[in-house]
């Protein structure tokens, strides 16, 4: 398992300025922490840094953690946009092949209430139901995928998320994904859960391992 903090903002400077700046901050104010720094595909002037805390139990206690906090502070002092901070355990490091030039992320948006141990067991068999038809496609390697991690994210706003994280060496190879039988054949058991759901593409500018 992995605890992962996603945090974003909008670059009113250039994107690679800004990604430079990023990295000189957080580095000189902690240097221990791995972590991504990206822009999204859709919409470049946003920056996304992605974070990973294996000293850490669960996303709960990553907010009282000063290491979490400084690192959050060396954010905010790189920029005046406000962040946006999504908390997440996943199944496995999303840095466990390596960072992938290229990160799918597909959050699907559910009630909290209706969010039970049950609920959260029907929607990840259903996931599994769905990679298994859509690994139809090839192996890892033929398909241009760089690891894939699922996991629940934090309440917020009284919703809770299933994320699902898979990286791809390039844009083109997620697009050439979509137009496949097997991805046609397999999709619409996703689509059964009629949940509000955003996917965005990050693009990897920065990796810092930590130490």
């Amino acid at each position: 398992m992995a605890v992962i903090a996603i945090i974003s903002f909008t670059a009113f400077a250039a994107t690679d300025t800004t990604v430079e700046t990023l990295n000189q901050t957080l580095k000189a104010s902690d240097g221990t922490t791995r972590f991504v720094i990206g822009s999204k595909v859709q919409e470049p002037n946003t920056i996304q840094i992605t974070s990973e805390w294996p000293s850490i139990r669960c996303p709960t206690d990553l907010t009282t953690s000063p290491a979490f906090v400084s690192f959050t502070d060396a954010i905010r002092s790189a920029t005046s946009s406000t962040l946006t901070t999504i908390l997440t355990t996943l199944d496995k490091s999303p840095f466990a092949n390596g960072a992938a030039p290229i990160v799918e992320y597909v959050k699907s948006d559910f009630l909290a209430k209706d969010v039970t141990p049950d609920f959260e067991r029907n929607i990840e068999d259903d996931f599994a139901r769905f990679e298994t038809i859509y690994r139809k496609r090839g192996t890892i390697k033929e398909t241009g995928e760089v690891g894939l991690a699922t996991g629940w994210v934090e309440e917020q706003d009284g919703m809770r998320s299933f994320l699902v994280v898979r990286g791809w060496t390039a844009m083109e190879r997620f697009e050439e994904s979509l137009q496949t039988e097997v991805f046609k054949e397999c999709i619409p058991i996703l689509m059964s859960w009629s949940a509000p759901f955003k996917m965005w593409h990050v693009e990897r500018k920065v990796v810092s391992e930590g130490s």
